[in-house]
């Protein structure tokens, strides 16, 4: 019987054994699996990391851009609004000289006066000279055709002033107040900007 029970002995070591041995390599799969899981955990985590931190940039660039676009809309906006508040600055000017002829006739005349002795100085003769001035200054430009010793010529859809000319046409200074604003409206949008909106 003691064969048997040393038989019984070594099997029961064997089990013992091959149960620690299982119970051993268990154990380090189960480790492994862990760490596995742990750095699949972590790889999981940084991608996800990266694709917030990408999402975030790319978020944080389309709202730049959009302020960026909002801002230009809004200064193109202001910048409209001021041009057509000079626009009707410079249009509201261009009425009162053309009503100054029915308001304050002397003054008007006085004005084209010394705009006619302007324009003669830059020609620099005052012989074989033509007046040409707007329709409604026909009363005026004959008055000033005697006393210049010009004749009157065909008159031009201008708000006011004279344009001086050669009878042969060769020479002109144009100072009608069409003119005189336009040679001078970069000059005058500035001071009108600068009085509107302190610029």
């Amino acid at each position: 019987m003691s064969s048997v029970n040393g038989l019984e002995k070594i099997k029961l070591q064997i089990k013992k054994e091959a149960e620690e041995k299982a119970k051993s390599i268990m154990n380090k799969a189960k480790e492994e699996a862990n760490r596995i899981k742990e750095e699949y955990r972590k790889s999981l985590e940084l991608r996800r990391k990266e694709i917030l931190d990408r999402a975030k940039r790319t978020a944080e660039l389309e709202k730049n851009r959009i302020d960026s676009s909002t801002n230009l809309k809004i200064h193109n906006m202001k910048l409209e609004m001021k041009e057509r508040l000079i626009e009707e600055v410079l249009e509201d000017v261009k009425r009162k000289l053309s009503e100054l002829r029915r308001t304050d006739e002397k003054r008007y005349y006085n004005a084209i006066k010394t705009l006619a002795t302007d324009a003669l100085k830059e020609l620099g003769q005052t012989k074989d000279i033509e007046f040409i001035l707007s329709p409604e200054d026909s009363k005026i430009g004959k008055k000033l055709c005697s006393e210049f010793n010009a004749t009157l010529g065909e008159s031009e859809p201008i708000i006011g002033g004279i344009i001086v000319r050669t009878r042969d046409g060769k020479f002109q200074v144009d100072n009608s107040f069409d003119s005189r604003i336009e040679r001078t409206s970069d000059f005058l949008r500035s001071e009108v900007a600068r009085v509107l909106f302190g610029e």
